[in-house]
C-alpha cells in the first residue's frame, strides 16, 4: 500500500503553474527595476518642481494673468450693467458712471444692428467679449446699409472698444470693486467660463514649456522611447509566457484526468484493502488497549517531569519580561531623543533655506538693475565710440600728411644738399682750372727774371 500512495503522488513532485508563476514574477521585478531608475531621472528634471528665472518667462506668464483678469471683468460687464444699483457702493461714482455709459452705448449698438445680425445673442455677448469684431450680419440686410448706418455702426464699434478700455483702467485702479466682482463666478456665462480655462491650461503648459530646457525636453523624449521600448518588450514577453501557462494549464488538466483514473482504480483496491484491515483492526485494538495500559503509566511519570519544566520555564519567561520591558524603557528614551533631535534638524534646515532664498532673491535684484546700468553704460558708450573713432580718423589723416610733408621736405633737403655738393664739386674742378692754367703761364714767363716771379708768388 505504501509502494502505491508514493507511485501516485510521485507526478506532483514540481507544480508547472507555480513554477511558471514564480518566473513571471521575477522577469516582472527585473522589467520594473531599470524603469524605477528612469523614473527618478524624470522626477529630477521635472519642470513643475521649477521656478521662472529670467524676466522674459516672467513678463509672459505676467501678460497671460493680465489678459484672464482683464477677461473675467469682461465677460461680468452685462451683470455688472443689470446690477448697477446692487453695487454702486462698492464700485463708487465714477466706475458707476462709466458702466452707466457703456451700458448706453451698448444699447445703442444692439439697436443700431438688430435688423441686420444673423443671430441676436443675449445681453450684447458678442461686443463685450470681444469689441474688436465686426457684427455679424445677414447678406440680403449687408447690401442694402447705406454709408451713413455702415459709419455710424463703425462709431460706435470704436466707442464701445474706448469704453471697455476706460472701465477696465477704472477696475486696476480699484482692485477691491475688482476682486468683488470676480467673486460673482457664478454669473458668467459658459462660453467664457470655457475660455477662462483654456487660458488657464494654456498658462500652465506655457509655464512649463518655459521652464523646461532643451537638454531636459530631450532626457524627457529618452525616456519615453525607452519607456516605450521596455513596454513592447514586456508585453512580447508577457505574450510568450501566457502561451506558456496555457501549455502547462492543458498539460496540468491532462495530468489530472490521468490521476483521476488511477484515484478511481485505488478506490477499487481501497474497498478490499477495507476488509483487510477490519480484520487487523480488531487484532491491533486488543493490542492496543494493552499498549493503552502501559502509556499511561509512562504518561504520569512524563506528565510530572514536564510541570516541573513548565514551572521553571514560567519563572524564566518572567524574569525575561522584567528585562525585555527595562530595555524597551530604554529604547524608547533613547528614540523620543532622536526624534527630537530630528525636528531639531529640519526646523534648522527650513530657517537655513529661508535665508538663503531671500538672499537669492536679494542678489537677483541687485543683479537687474545693475543689468539695466550696464546697458545704459553700453548705449552711451557706443555713441562714444563713434565719436573717438572720427577722432582717431582725423588724427589718422592729419598724422599721414604730416608725414607726407616730413617726406617732401626730406627730398627738398637731400635735393638742396645734392645741388650744393654739385655746385662745390663744379667750383672746385673750375678752381683746378684755373690754377692749372695760372701754372701754365708761371712756367711761361718764369725766363724774364725772378724778381718777377716772386713778385707773382707774394
Amino acid at each position: 500500500m505504501a509502494t502505491v500512495t508514493s507511485s501516485a503522488r510521485s507526478p506532483f513532485g514540481r507544480d508547472p503553474l507555480a513554477f511558471k508563476a514564480r518566473k513571471l514574477h521575477q522577469r516582472e521585478k527585473e522589467l520594473d527595476a531599470p524603469t524605477s531608475r528612469v523614473l527618478d531621472v524624470l522626477f529630477a528634471v521635472d519642470p513643475a518642481k521649477k521656478k521662472l528665472t529670467s524676466v522674459e518667462t516672467r513678463r509672459i506668464i505676467a501678460v497671460l494673468e493680465e489678459g484672464m483678469r482683464r477677461i473675467e471683468i469682461v465677460s461680468l460687464l452685462p451683470f455688472i450693467t443689470r446690477s448697477l444699483s446692487r453695487f454702486a457702493v462698492l464700485l463708487g461714482s465714477d466706475l458707476t458712471r462709466l458702466l452707466e455709459r457703456h451700458a448706453l452705448l451698448e444699447e445703442e449698438y444692439r439697436h443700431a444692428t438688430s435688423p441686420y445680425r444673423r443671430n441676436e445673442r443675449p445681453s450684447g455677448a458678442s461686443v463685450l467679449a470681444s469689441p474688436s469684431r465686426a457684427p455679424s450680419f445677414s447678406q440680403d440686410f449687408a447690401s442694402s446699409i447705406d454709408d451713413e448706418t455702415r459709419e455710424k455702426i463703425a462709431d460706435l464699434t470704436d466707442e464701445l472698444r474706448q469704453s471697455v478700455r476706460n472701465v477696465l483702467r477704472a477696475f486696476a485702479r480699484n482692485p477691491t470693486a475688482a476682486n468683488a466682482m470676480r467673486a460673482e463666478s457664478k454669473e458668467r456665462s459658459a462660453e467664457s467660463g470655457l475660455l477662462l480655462e483654456t487660458l488657464s491650461e494654456l498658462k500652465s503648459t506655457t509655464k512649463e514649456r518655459l521652464a523646461t530646457t532643451r537638454q531636459e525636453e530631450n532626457d524627457r523624449g529618452d525616456y519615453l522611447s525607452h519607456v516605450a521600448e521596455r513596454e513592447e518588450k514586456a508585453r512580447a514577453e508577457i505574450r510568450n509566457l501566457e502561451e506558456e501557462l496555457g501549455d502547462a494549464i492543458a498539460k496540468r488538466q491532462k495530468e489530472i484526468s490521468e490521476k483521476e483514473a488511477i484515484a478511481r482504480k485505488l478506490e477499487t483496491d481501497l474497498h478490499s484493502v477495507q476488509k483487510l484491515s477490519q480484520e487487523n483492526d480488531r487484532h491491533v485494538m486488543t493490542e492496543a488497549e494493552k499498549q493503552e495500559t502501559t502509556d499511561l503509566k509512562s504518561h504520569e511519570i512524563k506528565r510530572a517531569k514536564v510541570e516541573q519544566q513548565v514551572a521553571q520555564l514560567k519563572k524564566t519567561l518572567a524574569d525575561n519580561r522584567t528585562s525585555h520591558r527595562e530595555a524597551e524603557l530604554n529604547l524608547r528614551k533613547r528614540k523620543f531623543k532622536v526624534e527630537h533631535e530630528l525636528e531639531n534638524w529640519i526646523r534648522e534646515y527650513d530657517n537655513d533655506m529661508g535665508d538663503r532664498q531671500e538672499e537669492m532673491e536679494g542678489v537677483q535684484k541687485v543683479y537687474d538693475e545693475q543689468r539695466m546700468q550696464l546697458n545704459e553704460l553700453e548705449e552711451r558708450f557706443a555713441t562714444l565710440e563713434v565719436e573717438y573713432n572720427r577722432v582717431v580718423e582725423e588724427r589718422r589723416i592729419a598724422k599721414e600728411k604730416a608725414e607726407e610733408a616730413q617726406r617732401e621736405l626730406e627730398k627738398m633737403i637731400r635735393a638742396a644738399t645734392l645741388l650744393q655738393s654739385l655746385w662745390r664739386s663744379y667750383k672746385c674742378r673750375k678752381l683746378l682750372k684755373q690754377k692749372q692754367k695760372k701754372g701754365k703761364k708761371g712756367k711761361k714767363g718764369k725766363g724774364k727774371g725772378k724778381k718777377s716771379g716772386k713778385k707773382k708768388r707774394k
